[in-house]
């Protein structure tokens, strides 16, 4: 067993007693009014590879299959009273914090929180990781999503068919996903950003019935000692770090050294659209993404979308959490759970080259197009296990020759 393994394996059993033994005692303390309750999500990722998956000697990298752990997270959840509420949450197989507040309800509808949060930003992004109808997230969703969270405050609530969320964040020096550098010096950037939902029809009557309607932006600052280091798009699979297989233009470099100060601000904003009739749902998004240059390198813009659908064989219908805008696991009905089929498109472009920008090291700007195909099954509310075929083609606008990436993944879920 390797080192890393171990590690994550004793974390994970010792992380678990500790918050075992937490709520224990908590429990014994609190009033009848306060409740503590732990959760997880336990991720077990196979994929294997196919196509043009290896390099050769017209690309630059190579696509390995095997297994590993996508997420391993605990949280501890509860109530000090009818008002206040806490999450404490812990990423295992990051060695990381994930989201981790202090909430206050006393503002019905309103919802506020402050602590370690995430920036609310479209449908695919805003559900949870474990209600997700694939194993990953759309291209599209994935690249242009915001830094995974930070210190700020949040804010949520409903009123009739409506939700909203909106959120000011920090981010954490080594969450900037979006791929500006890790290096901070002058002052923190700091991100801000909101969605805004309506579902004129949602209905249960008959046969479950949802319309939903979305729209979200969120705006990023960048320090003056960052650089540009690029944005990526990954064939819609995340085992062992898959390699991206299209990249956009890049900071240029000075003596082996990253020019800094190069980006100004950037802003990204994104429409989104879903429907269940029964056991059939669909849903779409469109992203813009604006990056906006600094000391003459020029503003780029990039853009990407998705649709997807799916069908419950069982006859069951997707969960649908009007309060928040967002898509949950399907309900088996039966003692065999509950059998899903999807299918999805997405299409990201970014071949945008700007003026003073170079090209990535691996000449990959361009475009890319993925079709997935998936089999879920829903045992109980607790396991869940997922097939993926992804068919991932990459259209390159250097002089690279193009690339078609086939991917079989498997993945067996527990949340509880």
């Amino acid at each position: 067993m390797e080192m890393r393994s171990f590690v994550k394996y004793t974390a994970f059993a010792l992380t678990s007693f500790s918050m075992l033994m937490t709520s224990h005692a908590m429990a014994a303390e609190v009033s009848q009014n306060n409740h503590v309750q732990i959760g997880g999500l336990i991720q077990t990722d196979f994929a294997g590879f196919g196509g043009q998956a290896d390099a050769g000697d017209r690309w630059d990298n190579d696509f390995n299959g095997g297994g590993d752990f996508r997420r391993v997270e605990l949280a501890i959840k509860g109530n000090i009273d009818d008002s206040w509420n806490y999450q404490i949450a812990y990423d295992i197989d990051d060695t990381e914090w994930d989201d981790t507040w202090l909430g206050y309800g006393g503002f019905d509808p309103l919802w506020l929180a402050v602590g370690r949060l995430s920036i609310p930003q479209g449908l695919e992004n805003w559900n949870s990781s474990s209600s997700l109808q694939f194993m990953e997230r759309a291209a599209t969703a994935d690249a242009f999503s915001p830094p995974e969270s930070g210190i700020g405050f949040y804010g949520e609530g409903h009123t009739g068919k409506v939700s909203y969320a909106a959120a000011f964040v920090f981010p954490d020096h080594n969450e900037q996903d979006n791929a500006i550098d890790e290096t901070f010096a002058n002052s923190d950037p700091w991100s801000a950003g909101g969605r805004l939902t309506v579902a004129p029809i949602n209905s249960e009557e008959s046969v479950r019935q949802v319309l939903h309607f979305g729209g979200s932006y969120y705006y990023q600052t960048v320090d003056e000692n960052q650089y540009f280091s690029g944005l990526a798009a990954r064939p819609e699979v995340a085992i062992r770090n898959a390699p991206a297989l299209v990249e956009s233009v890049v900071t240029g470099m000075v003596a082996g050294q990253e020019i800094a100060d190069t980006v100004d601000y950037i802003d990204v904003w994104g429409l989104e659209a879903a429907g269940i009739w029964g056991p059939f749902s669909a849903q779409g998004e469109y992203e813009k993404y604006y990056l906006y240059g600094n000391n003459g390198y020029s503003n780029l813009e990039y853009n990407g979308w998705y649709v997807q659908a799916g069908y419950v064989l069982t006859g069951e219908s997707r969960a649908y959490y009007q309060d928040s805008g967002t898509f949950g696991n399907v309900t088996p009905s039966g003692k065999i759970g509950a059998w899903e089929v999807a299918v999805r498109y997405n299409h990201i472009d970014l071949s945008d080259t700007g003026e003073n920008w170079v090209e990535p090291d691996n000449d990959d700007r361009g475009r890319q197009s993925d079709w997935t195909l998936g089999l879920n099954w829903y045992v109980n509310n607790n396991v869940k296990f997922q097939f993926n075929y992804v068919r991932a083609d990459a259209d390159y606008s250097t002089d690279k020759p193009d690339r078609t990436v086939d991917v079989y993944a498997v993945r067996a879920q527990v949340r509880f």
